[in-house]
């Protein structure tokens, strides 16, 4: 080879193992920007569905482990051939408000209780349960209607009898 050839192919060498460095950089600050969105998301979707400010650390680190983002930013959960999981609505892909929503049944803690805070007394009173009904008396709709407003933590803590 001539001398050259060799400095020419040195200095491809050179370049070649800048751009991967360059490329490499680019992923790490990719990634990290992708995580600072998807947490973005996450905290939206939170605030939206009402979460206890010290849950969402909780949130976080499960919704991590569930969702990605899309091509567009959007944070959606894959299944296992990498499409998106398609929502209730079966329209669009499952969103993290819709995860949170289901997690008022698994993670109630997550969720602030409607207390009065006055610890004594009637808690049906002005809680927007069935007046002059105990809590085992009401009808599923009822209960249904108490539960969407007020929670199942805060129907949970309603006196039974």
């Amino acid at each position: 080879m001539s001398r050259a050839t060799e400095k020419a192919l040195a200095q491809s060498r050179k370049d070649i193992e800048a751009a991967k460095k360059d490329a490499e950089d680019a992923r790490k600050q990719a990634s990290a920007f992708k995580g600072r969105v998807l947490d973005d998301a996450l905290r939206q979707a939170a605030a939206k569905a009402g979460l206890h400010q010290h849950a969402i650390d909780d949130a976080l680190f499960r919704g991590r482990a569930m969702f990605t983002l899309d091509e567009n930013g959007y944070a959606v959960q894959l299944d296992a051939d990498g499409s998106p999981v398609i929502g209730k609505d079966g329209k669009t892909p499952f969103s993290p408000s819709e995860w949170l929503e289901g997690m008022r049944e698994n993670a109630p803690h997550w969720f602030p209780a409607n207390a009065s805070g006055s610890g004594s007394g009637n808690r049906q009173h002005n809680s927007g349960a069935p007046t002059g009904k105990s809590r085992k008396d009401w009808t599923p709709a009822e209960k249904s209607a108490y539960i969407s407003k007020h929670g199942r933590a805060a129907y949970e803590a309603l006196p039974y009898e």
